[in-house]
C-alpha cells in the first residue's frame, strides 16, 4: 500500500466489540482450573447465537470449534450453555470438529479444507488447545512457534475468520507457556482467573 492507500483503508471491524477484531488472531490463556475452556465456549456460543458477550456486542456468524483436548467435555458444556444461557435464543450456528491435527505442519491445510467444505464460512475458529495441536515441536523454540503461528495465519487468510487459540500457563503462572512469538503475532490477548470458589475474572 502507498501512504495514501493506507490512509483510505476502512477501520477494522469488531467481531466482539472492543475485544477482538474480525479476521484477527486471538490468544486466550489461563492456568488449569481457571475455566478457560468455559470462557472460550461461552464466547463462541455468543457469536454463533448472535448475543452480546458480557456486555460486548458481537457480529453474529457461524463458529467452528476444534476440540483437540477434551471433546466430550466441550460437547457437554455446549449442551449446558444451550439449555441455560441459550434456552430462549435461536440455535447457535456452531460446528464441533473432533479430529486431531497439527497446526505446525501441512495438517493446517486439512483443517482449511474441512472448514471450506461447510455450507457457510465461519466468523470464528477456536483451537482448543495449543498443546494438543502443536505436534512434536518445542513450544519454547522460536522457529517451532513461528510454524504454529503460520498455521493460524493460513486458517485466517483462507477462511476469513478470526482465529482464537486456547493456551495453558507454564511454570510462570502469570504468563502463557512457550515462546513469545505467539504473543507477538496476536491482535488480542486475554486471560481468565478464578476469583473465589465459583467466580471468574476476565
Amino acid at each position: 500500500y502507498t501512504l495514501e492507500e493506507l490512509e483510505n483503508l476502512p477501520p477494522p471491524e469488531w467481531l466482539v466489540d472492543r475485544v477482538m477484531v474480525n479476521n484477527g488472531l486471538v490468544l486466550l490463556w489461563a492456568g488449569s482450573d481457571n475455566y478457560k475452556t468455559f470462557v472460550a465456549i461461552d464466547l463462541a456460543m455468543c457469536v454463533a447465537a448472535g448475543v452480546a458477550w458480557h456486555g460486548h456486542e458481537v457480529k453474529a456468524g457461524p463458529v467452528v470449534y476444534v476440540a483437540a483436548e477434551d471433546e466430550t467435555g466441550v460437547a457437554m458444556r455446549m449442551i449446558g450453555w444451550r439449555r441455560t444461557k441459550g434456552r430462549d435464543l435461536s440455535r447457535p450456528d456452531v460446528t464441533l470438529l473432533r479430529d486431531g491435527f497439527t497446526m505446525a505442519s501441512p495438517d493446517a491445510d486439512k483443517l482449511v479444507r474441512s472448514i471450506q467444505a461447510l455450507p457457510t464460512k465461519p466468523r470464528l475458529v477456536v483451537i482448543d488447545t495449543v498443546a494438543r495441536t502443536f505436534g512434536g515441536g518445542n513450544e519454547d523454540k522460536t522457529s517451532d512457534m513461528n510454524a504454529f503461528v503460520l498455521g493460524m495465519d493460513k486458517i485466517r487468510r483462507e477462511t476469513g475468520a478470526t482465529v482464537m487459540v486456547v493456551h495453558h500457563t507454564g511454570r510462570n503462572t502469570e504468563q502463557e507457556r512457550g515462546n513469545v512469538a505467539l504473543r507477538g503475532a496476536c491482535d488480542t490477548i486475554f486471560t481468565v482467573k478464578r476469583n473465589g470458589k465459583d467466580k471468574i475474572k476476565l
